[in-house]
């Protein structure tokens, strides 16, 4: 055995090879001793077959332990062949037997206790890792299309599951905005493009505060939002694509209907044209995808572009 474990150093054996020819020279070195003598060593052969066990499950593999286990045995077949093995002699080699086995225990135990912390450690620095993402990584996340397309739905889908991951986010929802901070300007192309510069410019103060920006407005016109675009370093346009057919159909509020009645002057899609986003960086066909998968390929995106990590995905 002690033989195997040089050869085993020498020749890079693997440790499933050299457990198999250890136990095939153990046999061979026990084949020796003369039949007289098995009783007396019997319980030295039963630890030291329990003490190679020891070393095979050792977390390390350590080699060394093997050669001191190949060393044990050999010294107890060279000790019965040249003085005999008296009970005293067997005695003491049981004792040290359990002391080895006991320090065993102990080595795997501690090995086991310092896996667990490495694992604890490593879930608090990905935890702290998420953190420092979650609070460095402020965007903003423009949702364009016409009325009705689905802009403020998926909008709040998504909203809802970057909160529930811990992040900061705001939503600017067009309708409210123009109620709150636009409350003079009228639906003129000219009012249209300064009710999105404001939108803009409230979003990238929010998002240069690393907050996660989510604006719903139609924003129909392709310069002004060129213009958002530029101003704000990081910038995600959503296109919310529905035709015109499938937004009068679904005509929550009815504001269709008063424009092709007349009651609602410029009203885009009717009177005013809505000029398609060129390159978005995300498409979403609300009339061939869920709340959810639309919501998914806006998520997938924020993680592409390192916005979120990876674990936002349970939707």
């Amino acid at each position: 055995m002690l033989y195997l474990a040089q050869v085993h150093k020498n020749d890079f054996l693997d440790q499933h090879q050299l457990r198999l020819l250890a136990r095939q020279e153990a046999d061979n070195l026990w084949a020796i001793i003369p039949e007289e003598a098995f009783i007396l060593l019997g319980k030295v052969k039963i630890m030291s077959e329990n003490l190679l066990v020891l070393v095979e499950l050792s977390p390390t593999g350590d080699i060394e332990r093997l050669e001191d286990a190949a060393n044990w045995v050999l010294h107890l077949v060279q000790s019965y062949l040249t003085i005999g093995i008296t009970p005293e002699f067997l005695q003491h080699e049981a004792e040290r037997a359990e002391h080895w086995r006991q320090s065993l225990t102990l080595q795997n135990q501690d090995l086991a206790r310092r896996s667990l912390e490495l694992e604890a450690r490593r879930e608090q620095i990905q935890a702290l890792e998420e953190s420092l993402k979650r609070d460095k990584n402020g965007v903003t996340v423009w949702f364009t299309g016409l009325s009705g397309a689905g802009k403020t739905t998926i909008c709040e889908f998504v909203e809802k599951q970057l909160r529930i991951h811990g992040y900061k986010v705001e939503v600017l929802d067009g309708d409210a905005v123009r109620q709150n901070l636009c409350k003079g300007l009228g639906f003129s192309k000219e009012d249209r493009q300064e009710n999105i510069r404001r939108i803009g410019f409230v979003a990238h103060l929010l998002a240069r505060n690393n907050v996660i920006v989510l604006v719903s407005a139609i924003s129909p016109y392709r310069e002004i939002r060129e213009q958002v675009r530029q101003s704000i370093p990081s910038f995600i346009e959503v296109y919310v694509n529905a035709s015109l057919e499938v937004c009068e159909q679904r005509d929550v509020k009815g504001l269709y209907k008063k424009a092709r009645s007349g009651e609602i002057k410029h009203f885009i899609g009717i009177d005013d044209p809505y000029e398609i986003p060129l390159r978005p960086e995300v498409e979403c066909k609300t009339n061939q995808e869920s709340v959810a998968e639309s919501a998914t390929k806006v998520l997938e995106k924020l993680k592409e572009l390192g916005y979120i990590v990876a674990r936002v995905n349970n939707l």
